[in-house]
C-alpha cells in the first residue's frame, strides 16, 4: 500500500536526520479533549440538534453489502487509544442528513497511519452494492473511494461516495453515502454523512464538515478552544424524500 511505503520512507528519513519517529510523535489526546473536538450541531446548519447516539434510535434492517464495514469503523482500535464517536441527527427541519462525526487520537503516527490502512483496505475492492434484506428493503448503489488530500493541514484521506436507491415494495427514493476519513499526524477524524437526497447535495456538506472537524481538532491539539466556526454552506431540507430520477 501507498500508506505503508510512505509511512516507511517517512521513519528512515527521520532516523537518518537523528531522530526516531516515536520522538516526533505529538501528545495523545485525552477522550476529554477528542469530545471537545467533535463537532456541535451550530456547526452543521440551521435545523439540527444535539442528540445523544442512542436516543430515538429506529432499528431497520438496512443491506448495505460491503459498505457494513463502515458499522465496524473503529471495531478494532485498542481500548487505549481516545475514541469517541457523536451522532447528530435531523431537528425541526424536514429532509435534512444524518451526520455522524467521530475523531479517533493514536499514541503515535505510525499507529494512526495503519488504522487509515485498515480502513481504506475495508472498502477499497466495494464498489457497487445490491442487495435486498428480508424484511423486503432493497439498496443500490455504485460506490466510490478517492485518496486524494484535499484537506488543510491533512497527511492522508480517504473520500467515500455512494449514490443511488433505498427502495421498500414499489417506492425507489433516491440515497446517498459521503464519507470523509482524514489523518492529521496522530489523530484521525472521520465525517459520514447520509440522506434521501442525490450525492451532489450531501457530498459538499460533507466536504465542509470535515474542514471544520479537522480545524476544532487541530485548535484543540495546540491547546486552544474549539472555533465555533459554522458551515459556510447549509443543507437545503426537501420536504419529503426525493424520487430518483
Amino acid at each position: 500500500m501507498t500508506q505503508r511505503l510512505f509511512v516507511s520512507i517517512a521513519a528512515t528519513a527521520l532516523a537518518l536526520a537523528g531522530c526516531s519517529s516515536t520522538d516526533a510523535d505529538p501528545d495523545q489526546l485525552t477522550s476529554a479533549q477528542v469530545e471537545e473536538s467533535l463537532l456541535v450541531a451550530d456547526s452543521l446548519g440551521e435545523g439540527f440538534e444535539e442528540k445523544a447516539d442512542d436516543e430515538d434510535e429506529i432499528d431497520i434492517e438496512s443491506p448495505m453489502g460491503c459498505l457494513t464495514a463502515l458499522d465496524d469503523f473503529d471495531a478494532d482500535v485498542d481500548a487505549t487509544d481516545a475514541s469517541v464517536r457523536f451522532a447528530f441527527r435531523p431537528g425541526a427541519g424536514p429532509g435534512l442528513p444524518e451526520v455522524t462525526n467521530g475523531t479517533l487520537s493514536f499514541a503515535t503516527t505510525e499507529k494512526a497511519s495503519a488504522f487509515m490502512d485498515r480502513f481504506t483496505d475495508s472498502v477499497a475492492s466495494c464498489r457497487t452494492v445490491d442487495e435486498r434484506a428480508e424484511n423486503g428493503v432493497e439498496v443500490r448503489l455504485d460506490v466510490a473511494l478517492d485518496k486524494e488530500v484535499t484537506v488543510a493541514d491533512a497527511d492522508e484521506q480517504a473520500d467515500l461516495r455512494a449514490d443511488g436507491t433505498f427502495s421498500f415494495g414499489d417506492r425507489a427514493l433516491r440515497f446517498s453515502v459521503a464519507m470523509s476519513v482524514v489523518r492529521s499526524e496522530n489523530n484521525v477524524v472521520a465525517v459520514l454523512t447520509t440522506d434521501l437526497a442525490e450525492l451532489a447535495v450531501v457530498s459538499p456538506l460533507t466536504e465542509e464538515y470535515t474542514r471544520l472537524a479537522v480545524a476544532r481538532l487541530l485548535a484543540v491539539a495546540d491547546g486552544d478552544e474549539a472555533p465555533d466556526d459554522a458551515a459556510s454552506v447549509s443543507p437545503e431540507p426537501h420536504t419529503g424524500p426525493a424520487a430518483p430520477a
